[in-house]
């Protein structure tokens, strides 16, 4: 199996190592150095370079004309910048961590507003605002953690996380529970709304059970209780404000969600703490970045961790029949296990973040790739390309109170 709480989680204690999913202990005693390697998994911020692709550099096809035009807003998955670049890959504009307290920490994911102010997300640390000119405007010390946006009347809404106890066959256990928190336009914390309390019913019963024999024998200090382990039961993704009514399903307001350890997509009323809709179990397999299109359709990028293939889709919320689908030739050609977006284009094209080979290309509703990006940012010693969170082509609307306007 590949989903990552199997296959990388690794949980060390005085007895020895304990490998999820083969239920044995191995070895002798654990010393420090085992520890502190296994304290935290990561997602993987280099890749290697596949072979034939050790020269693919920036942008290495354009085809103007089918392309649609605009700049692109990305940042390396935990870097020390945000880049904006044109269709050629030019460097246009960079946001800089250095002026802000947490200059010592890279950046998770970041967002821009219409104002050309930037939402920086230091993972598990906090939430900053930042002017066109790396300013900070204000900075919110919470677990702020993948994703991050606004609505119009300036609210913001953060992923957070925390350890929580809850109860589990007549005994409790530890989980690491995410919460969907809201702030004022000032950066003060208005409210935070339990993911636990919304989606604890489609946690699998095995994974609670497998937790709480782990918790029988290991020491309380000895359990790391973080993200990408068995603990992390939800890992939240993404979050986007519907700005309008879909007919039968939200009002304007709704928030659309991604919880990846569940399989699920949901539109949710914050005020009403409520599940409006959801679908994706036995259909998603560790999916990202669910947007709402004009039509009301929903497009995301689906990971497929267990297939060793990735997709995008979009799916009819009313039906649940997925419409539109785009697969590699062959379909292991396309694979990301981890992140991983997909953008609608104002002209019908869609913009796809392969996130863990570095790479974006934009294809048409016919599926010709149209524009091409690699990650310019490469180990040529060990051979690696640094990995891209996500990539987001911005309009002209986007960026027209911007110095890049006109």
């Amino acid at each position: 199996m590949r989903h990552s709480w199997i296959v990388a989680f690794l949980l060390v204690f005085s007895a020895g190592l304990y490998v999820f999913g083969s239920g044995a202990f191995l070895g002798g005693p654990a010393d420090d150095s085992s520890l502190e390697g296994l304290k935290s998994l990561p997602y993987v911020q280099w890749s290697d370079v596949e072979e034939g692709e050790e020269s693919l550099k920036g942008v290495v096809n354009y085809e103007r004309g089918k392309a649609y035009p605009g700049y692109n807003l990305f940042n390396y998955d935990d870097g020390t910048q945000a880049q904006i670049l044109d269709m050629e890959g030019r460097v246009v504009h960079i946001w800089h961590r250095n002026r802000s307290d947490y200059r010592d920490h890279g950046w998770n994911q970041v967002r821009m507003d219409d104002e050309g102010n930037l939402y920086a997300i230091v993972r598990d640390k906090a939430l900053l605002k930042l002017d066109w000119d790396s300013n900070v405007l204000w900075s919110v010390e919470v677990p702020a953690h993948h994703d991050v946006a606004f609505s119009e009347d300036g609210s913001v809404y953060v992923y957070t996380r925390k350890q929580i106890t809850i109860d589990h066959d007549g005994g409790e256990i530890p989980i690491l529970n995410d919460y969907i928190t809201v702030l004022s336009p000032d950066g003060s914390v208005v409210k935070a709304l339990s993911v636990y309390g919304l989606f604890s019913h489609l946690i699998p019963q095995g994974r609670l059970d497998t937790i709480a024999q782990i918790k029988g024998q290991v020491p309380p200090e000895r359990l790391n209780i973080i993200k990408d382990t068995i603990f992390d039961v939800f890992h939240s993704n993404t979050l986007e404000v519907i700005d309008r009514p879909i007919p039968g399903l939200c009002d304007a307001g709704a928030l659309l969600v991604s919880i990846r350890e569940i399989n699920t997509i949901a539109l949710v009323d914050v005020e009403g703490e409520r599940v409006l809709w959801s679908w994706g179990q036995g259909v998603l397999d560790g999916q990202h970045h669910p947007t709402l299109l004009d039509g009301g359709r929903i497009l995301l990028f689906d990971n497929g961790r267990n297939w060793g293939y990735s997709r995008v889709i979009e799916v009819d919320p009313l039906s649940g029949e997925i419409v539109w689908e785009y697969k590699g030739e062959p379909p292991t050609s396309f694979y990301s296990e981890k992140r991983g977006a997909a953008q609608r284009l104002p002209n019908g094209n869609t913009l796809i973040t392969e996130s863990d080979r570095g790479h974006v290309f934009e294809i048409t509703p016919d599926k010709e790739i149209v524009w091409e990006y690699y990650s310019t940012e490469m180990n040529i010693v060990e051979m690696k390309r640094r990995t891209i969170y996500r990539f987001l082509r911005l309009t002209p609307e986007d960026v027209e109170n911007t110095p890049l306007a006109g």
